[in-house]
């Protein structure tokens, strides 16, 4: 028995871990074996994530083992000494979990998301993968084809090529330079003895860092990780060299042939890495700089240049990336005004508003990922590996204390301290060379400038931060508190105050999008959220861009068109505006959504500008899925414009006017069909105030919305388009999806399982497939709603007979076989965790007390006891349900593409 394992079963005390002080709300312990394990207590919601990342990426690699890094990021899903491939995929599922994992240059990250209920088991899975894989000789190839077919869908990206070059470039005569994925020729001669070595060398508790932050509680999940994670030990990591960039102080310029793209104009400058304490100025200083409206570089004599930035951080060094757009202007003269305005900072002194303003976006930006736990791994594992403890415990600190000398400093260790290596890639054919003015014209400050600023070179990280320490306090004694309130003026509010976080987060549904849209001006809702932040209440866009900004608020308005699923609930039935900001800044940020909401403009070039974004979006052309659905809609609603799509028609869209707009907004953002829902760390009735001040003197519009009565089937619709596949999409009108709320959606989500199964990996016969059911509320007190009940396939045109047999036989089977046991436990559990691991977020818990609110349920309830009913579902009563609605002759079938 371990030291650690021993002591474990006294009471916890000072000569158990090697432990530090609490600092803001994470605690840092190492096992006996050298894990490292942050542990960050969060009872918001029933989840826990358990974050691991480990030292093993290129960096790490030489030429015989180049892509191993990535290639045991495959592997280690395939089996150990205890479990199976499906043991460690499925069974993740089962219990309701999430698992992923992806490799960056110098780690590899593994994220686990578990319900607390399932904690053990998910960390047992978790260590056995990591620590106990054998690498399975029957999984070693099937994985090396798996690996070299993803390489071979990146490579066919002309963008990843570039990539790929721009790496080579920067990062020549290092490790850094290979690709992640390693190459066809390196990845088709690892043997599995070569990689098992390299998984033996880098895969030790010593060269890893946990984090767990969730629903846990300490005491209990200190023996756990122990228990689970304390067995396994190692020789220590062998010690690495150091890496140099050998990064060139004159600065140089390449040009890339791009075999396809708009061209790319990069520059790159060395800057000091987040171990050097500068990290939290750098990302201030980068957000003031790429800033639209308040950048010195964006800005100024010369008209604007397009410019974003950021920070790359890396094991032994970081860099400052700064795309560049030069408009209409030749790369030469983008340049040359670029480097003109970055002399100009050698003497710029930042705005102290400014600073702060930014430095709270970035706090914000850092609490949210920390409140999400999965966009935490994706987006700030950099933070985690690379800065640990000492970072994550202090960033909000150093960021609260920043100073314009901070960000001097910043600038003049970075930007100004030598010229950039520029990338250029094009299709063009042109010269390769830029002229010795335009390099030299970049400043170059010598070192003894940098000691004219006073700033420590690191942050305070150790510094109490007194106001979080409290607030952590509270929160392990605080209830939530929840109040539903409706205004005189028929503004439905409801409020959830959670002391535990920081967000304040606010989420405003206005009901009967569609439905109220004008005939002929399908699409006016969107294009009036789209300019919402154009003009209101006296203030430009250039006076809310600042207001946003001050506040470090993230305000969607719109649903992005060119980014696929961005938002999963724009509907027909309603339209949404969100926000989200720190408490600090929660009732600012409802006064500005009062002002957009009540004080809307409309200026008429900003109409034009608009309405060509979303001709834009419209001229990408219709998928046959997308077809499909809509033309289900339209015969559902047939006789409403609640079947019209929410995008709109070139049509209608063109038709649309600013007078049109005024006239249609005032009828629209009717307090009696608004929903307004806050969730924040904030009192109830400090909200309630404010709410009632900014919104209470809304006025009521038009009355209530008619009844719609949906048409059913039985039906077929055939939509030929110029295409090689065909969407083939059914839908059932469910008149009492009230009494079925806990039976239907599990029958529905193992008919989807059984069908991927089936259709999709035994058959071949799609990619993507699957079953759904989707609440369409009514809209006034008469109108009860239904529930729409539907599968989907998209197929080559040639396979839609077999694909309709297919489905249709399915149906029939699940009526004649219902779900086992097994099925109904991992459906239940899946569906119970993925809504869970949504619901980390408080923006999704403003979200769903709104829709909670618009269909009529409950707006605070949670799911605890339909889960608990649908466990106890009987294999008797889903095959009632498969035969009442599965079997009935009353589908809409719609086919959608190519040969109809």
């Amino acid at each position: 028995m371990s030291t650690t394992r021993r002591l474990l079963t006294c009471l916890l005390g000072p000569l158990l871990f090697a432990t530090t002080a609490v600092a803001a709300d994470i605690e840092l312990i190492e096992l006996d074996n050298g894990l490292e394990v942050l542990l960050r207590e969060a009872h918001g919601s029933e989840m826990v994530a358990s974050i691991v990342t480990i030292g093993a990426g290129s960096r790490f690699e030489d030429e015989a083992t180049f892509g191993s890094s990535h290639f045991l990021e495959h592997m280690v899903f395939n089996g150990t000494s205890l479990r199976t491939r499906e043991d460690i995929n499925e069974g993740i599922k089962a219990y309701g979990g999430y698992i992923n994992a992806f490799t960056r240059r110098d780690y590899t990250c593994f994220i686990l998301m578990i319900p607390s209920e399932f904690l053990r088991e998910g960390l047992a899975i978790q260590a056995d993968m990591l620590f106990d894989s054998t690498l399975p000789e029957e999984e070693f190839a099937k994985e090396r084809l798996v690996v070299i077919e993803e390489m071979n869908k990146d490579y066919d990206s002309g963008s990843y090529r570039g990539d790929l070059f721009r790496n080579e470039t920067l990062m020549a005569g290092t490790p850094y330079a290979s690709p992640i994925l390693g190459t066809v020729e390196t990845i088709s001669s690892l043997s599995r003895q070569r990689v098992l070595d390299y998984y033996r060398e880098r895969y030790r508790p010593d060269n890893c860092r946990i984090y767990l932050m969730g629903d846990f509680e300490k005491r209990q999940t200190l023996h756990l990780l122990d228990e689970l994670f304390g067995e396994f030990t190692d020789a220590p990591v062998p010690e690495m060299a150091p890496v140099s960039l050998g990064w060139p102080e004159e600065g140089e310029y390449t040009l890339y042939r791009a075999e396809e793209g708009a061209p790319q104009l990069d520059l790159y400058w060395q800057v000091p890495g987040i171990a050097e304490g500068q990290y939290p100025a750098q990302a201030v200083l980068t957000g003031i700089l790429e800033n639209e409206y308040r950048s010195p570089l964006s800005n100024g004599e010369g008209g604007r240049l397009d410019l974003g930035l950021s920070i790359e951080q890396y094991e032994d060094f970081a860099i400052c990336h700064m795309n560049l757009d030069p408009g209409e202007r030749s790369v030469e003269e983008g340049l040359g005004l670029l480097a003109d305005r970055l002399r100009g900072l050698v003497d710029w002194a930042p705005d102290a508003d400014l600073v702060r303003d930014v430095a709270r976006g970035q706090r914000f930006d850092d609490v949210l990922l920390r409140d999400t736990f999965h966009f935490f791994a994706m987006m700030a594992s950099p933070d985690l590996h690379y800065g640990g403890y000492d970072y994550l415990s202090g960033s909000d600190q150093a960021l609260r204390e920043l100073t314009p000398a901070a960000i001097t400093r910043a600038l003049r260790t970075s930007l100004l301290a030598s010229a950039p290596r520029i990338i250029y890639s094009t299709v063009a054919e042109g010269s390769g060379t830029l002229p010795d003015k335009v390099l030299a014209a970049f400043p170059r400050l010598p070192a003894a400038v940098e000691g004219d600023v006073a700033f420590s070179v690191k942050p305070r990280y150790r510094s109490r931060n007194l106001e979080r320490e409290k607030r952590a306090k509270r929160s392990r004694t605080a209830k939530i508190v929840t109040k539903r309130v409706v205004l005189s003026n028929g503004l439905t509010v409801l409020i959830k105050s959670d002391p535990a976080g920081e967000v304040f987060a606010s989420h405003l549904l206005i009901r009967g999008r569609s439905a109220m849209e004008p005939e002929g001006r399908a699409g006016i809702v969107t294009l009036a959220h789209e300019l919402l932040k154009a003009g209101a209440a006296g203030r430009s866009e250039e006076e809310i861009e600042a207001e946003i900004t001050r506040l470090g608020l993230r305000l969607k308005t719109v649903d992005n068109p060119w980014i696929p699923f961005d938002d999963y609930y724009s509907r027909e039935d309603f339209s949404w505006l969100r926000l989200e900001c720190l408490d600090e800044s929660g009732l600012a940020a409802l006064a500005l959504l009062a002002d957009l909401v009540g004080g809307a403009e409309y200026p008429e070039t900003a109409v034009s500008a608009a309405k060509a974004r979303m001709m834009g979006a419209l001229r990408g052309g219709m998928r046959p899925s997308s077809q499909a659905q809509e033309s289900l809609y339209s015969h559902v609603f047939e006789g409403s414009t609640r079947g019209m799509s929410i995008k709109g028609t070139p049509g209608s869209i063109m038709s649309i006017t600013a007078a049109d707009l005024r006239e249609f907004h005032g009828r629209y953002f009717d307090p009696r069909r608004m929903v307004l829902s806050v969730v924040s760390g904030l009192p109830v009735r400090k909200v309630l105030q404010e709410i009632e001040r900014q919104f209470g003197d809304f006025e009521s519009g038009v009355g209530e919305i008619g009844v719609t009565v949906p048409n059913g089937g039985p039906v077929e619709i055939r939509v030929p388009m110029d295409k090689t596949q065909v969407t083939i999409l059914g839908g059932q009108v469910i008149p009492d999806w009230r009494s079925l709320e806990a039976g239907l959606p599990v029958l529905v989500d193992v008919l989807s399982t059984r069908m991927a199964l089936e259709l999709r990996e035994k058959q071949g016969l799609a990619y993507s497939l699957g079953a759904g059911l989707r609440v369409v509320p009514g809209l006034n007190s008469d109108d009860p709603g239904f529930a729409l009940l539907s599968f989907q396939i998209s197929t080559a045109a040639g396979n839609r007979e077999r694909a309709v047999e297919g489905i249709l036989t399915e149906l029939q089977h699940l009526a004649d076989e219902p779900p086992t046991e097994e099925e109904v436990f991992l459906s239940v559990n899946d569906s119970w965790g993925r809504g869970l691991m949504r619901n980390l977020s408080r923006i999704h818990q403003a979200y769903q007390m709104g829709l909670n609110a618009h269909l009529g349920l409950d707006p605070f309830g949670g799911r605890g006891d339909r889960v608990r009913r649908q466990r106890k579902l009987t294999a008797e009563e889903l095959a009632t349900l498969a035969n009442d609605y599965l079997l009935k002759p009353n589908w809409v079938w719609v086919y959608a593409g190519g040969g109809l």
